[in-house]
């Protein structure tokens, strides 16, 4: 995932918020959203680990964080 709009900066009045959602697709149409996380700061990039889990690359903070099934 790359940042499609560099120095996008909020205009006067607006905030800019960062959320990684999942979106299930069914014939092209989106079928349901859900928010993954919300205000985590500005995502590089999404890579799925060897181990089978998502791992999400932030900039702003630097860190990596790893995405586990609800439950383990």
């Amino acid at each position: 995932m790359s940042d499609l709009r560099p120095g996008l900066r909020p205009r006067r009045g607006e905030a800019l918020q960062t959320e990684q959602r999942r979106l299930p697709l069914n014939c092209r149409s989106v079928v349901k959203q859900e928010v993954l996380l919300k205000n985590i700061g500005r995502v590089r990039d999404v890579v799925s680990g060897p181990d089978g889990f998502l791992y999400v690359v932030l900039n702003i903070p630097n860190k990596v964080i790893r995405l586990v099934p609800a439950g383990d």
